[in-house]
């Protein structure tokens, strides 16, 4: 017995929820993925902190009575702790870092720009040229999605008010992302990247990560005010020789 009408329908809905679910579950696994990049930068952080503070009761011991060094000892004990494990998890992070391979900025970009639809709308202004980096691929697409979506996030994701476009300078690829946001206090505009010094509407810590994830792929972002309003952000990377 053929299929009928009926039952082609039915596979057909029954083939669009699985589709759904499956894109859910990719989004889901590609928040996590995210989330982990973050932690990172959150407990680099963290690690600064407990190494002030190991300072810090080291020169306490030497100023504060002899009753007092039980406390202290504690306190030393368990920044110890935890630093050891915050050291394990970096160790873990480096030991699951995909190999380097050639990319293609442009075909990154727009897979990026095409998984942000729900976000708010993105005008990437695509270069023809063949613009080319060496690094992970994972690193440069969270690289483009950290700082787009923030991007739309301080513009109230407007359509057209983000725009990103890439070309070539020298042995360098250039990468600019232009939004109409808020504008920021020329004093403020180093800290951008900074884990507390960015744009309201934004975060924080995934601007921050930016920072971390271009450095890691040898290059630098930076911020500079638009003279018509808004943010113009810069990727660097060097560009790659076949």
């Amino acid at each position: 017995m053929g299929l009928t009408l009926k039952g082609a329908l039915e596979a057909i809905a029954t083939l669009e929820e699985a589709r759904a679910v499956l894109e859910q579950e990719l989004r889901d696994q590609s928040r996590l993925a995210h989330a982990g990049e973050v932690a990172g930068v959150v407990l680099h952080e963290f690690n600064n902190f407990l190494n002030t503070l190991t300072l810090d009761v080291a020169v306490l011991e030497t100023k504060l009575p002899e009753g007092s060094a039980n406390d202290l000892a504690e306190i030393g004990q368990q920044v110890g702790q935890i630093t050891s494990l915050i050291r394990q998890f970096q160790q873990y992070r480096q030991q699951q870092r995909p190999d380097s391979q050639l990319l293609d900025v442009n075909e990154i970009i727009s897979e990026v720009v095409d998984s942000m639809g729900h976000l708010g709308t993105v005008d990437w202004q695509s270069d023809a040229g063949l613009l080319r980096v060496r690094g992970a691929a994972v690193d440069l697409k969270r690289l483009f999605h950290f700082l787009l979506k923030n991007a739309v996030a301080a513009t109230g994701a407007e359509p057209g008010s983000v725009t990103i476009r890439a070309a070539e300078s020298g042995e360098k690829i250039l990468v600019h992302i232009e939004d109409v946001g808020p504008s920021i206090a020329p004093e403020f505009l180093p800290g951008v990247f900074e884990p507390q010094g960015c744009r309201p509407q934004t975060n924080c810590l995934e601007l921050a990560t930016s920072k971390t994830l271009a450095q890691r792929l040898h290059g630098r972002v930076r911020a500079a005010n638009r003279p018509e309003g808004g943010l113009l952000i810069t990727v660097e990377l060097p560009a790659a020789i076949a």
